[in-house]
């Protein structure tokens, strides 16, 4: 089974207060995965 990914997700977190912050060093999420999961937060997220 393929785990679902984070974009497909995000919007699950809301209401909690999300902070979404990444770096270039990030190995795991790339800074260009940060404006899709912001988008995807639905206004839920602070980037």
């Amino acid at each position: 089974m393929v785990p679902a990914s984070s974009v497909e997700v995000v919007d699950r977190i809301a209401p909690t207060p999300l902070l979404l912050v990444h770096g270039s060093a990030d190995e795991y999420f790339g800074t260009e995965r940060t404006v899709p999961l912001h988008r995807a937060a639905g206004g839920n997220g602070q980037l």
